[in-house]
């Protein structure tokens, strides 16, 4: 199933993934998202949004250099990434099809995410816990 199929599929999780980005990202900003599968690119952009894939990423460190070279001076990296907690039920939904398929990843921390982000030259504005069931 393509990308447009899973979203139909489970529309609460992603209705709720636009709907915060929607929220923090201002209109007017010059995007980049960036979801499972896409690349980096290059340009300068108001605000780079990375949904649900740095588990994925075999060198989170180098990814955010890569993130914070490609924003303006002022621009902000977004980050959405779900709780290590709910792997069993993901799991679960996997085995199901209820999920689209994925691979194994690693499981980063809050603590471990704002690591990176200074590592990477970025400041942590915000950070927090927004969804309780997936």
């Amino acid at each position: 199933m393509n990308k447009d199929k899973w979203e139909r599929k489970n529309p609460y999780y992603y209705k709720y993934l636009a709907n915060l980005i929607d929220f923090l990202v201002p209109k007017g900003k010059k995007v980049f998202r960036i979801e499972v599968g896409d690349a980096l690119t290059d340009g300068e952009f108001d605000y780079v949004v990375v949904t649900d894939i740095l588990g994925y990423v075999g060198d989170v460190q180098k990814f955010m250099k890569q993130a914070n070279r490609i924003i303006k001076p002022d621009g902000r990296v977004v980050i959405t990434q779900y709780n290590a907690l709910w792997e069993p039920v993901l799991r679960l939904a996997s085995a199901l099809r209820l999920r689209r398929p994925s691979v194994e990843q690693n499981w980063l921390s809050m603590a471990d995410l704002k690591n990176f982000a200074y590592l990477a030259g970025l400041e942590v504005v915000k950070s927090g816990t927004k969804m309780l069931m997936p």
